[in-house]
């Protein structure tokens, strides 16, 4: 889940409750990249952060919450 499906998700959202999930990490490791060798983790990680992806998200009218907030 990287930066631009991330933003490509968001406008095309409904009402009420969605979930995205995530494998973000801060590096790619040999053992992760060829057991899940499509996975881009560090991609995933730098989607999270991104501040573009925290703008559309706002601008959205979206509220993130918690799992425990549910």
């Amino acid at each position: 889940m990287v930066e631009d499906r991330v933003l490509g998700l968001i406008p095309h959202l409904p009402d009420g409750i969605s979930e995205i999930y995530f494998h973000p990490a801060a590096q790619r490791t040999p053992s992760v990249a060829s057991a899940i060798s499509s996975y881009r983790r560090t991609e995933e990680l730098a989607a999270l952060l991104s501040p573009l992806v925290r703008e559309r998200i706002a601008e959205s009218g979206i509220r993130l919450v918690s799992y425990s907030d549910l």
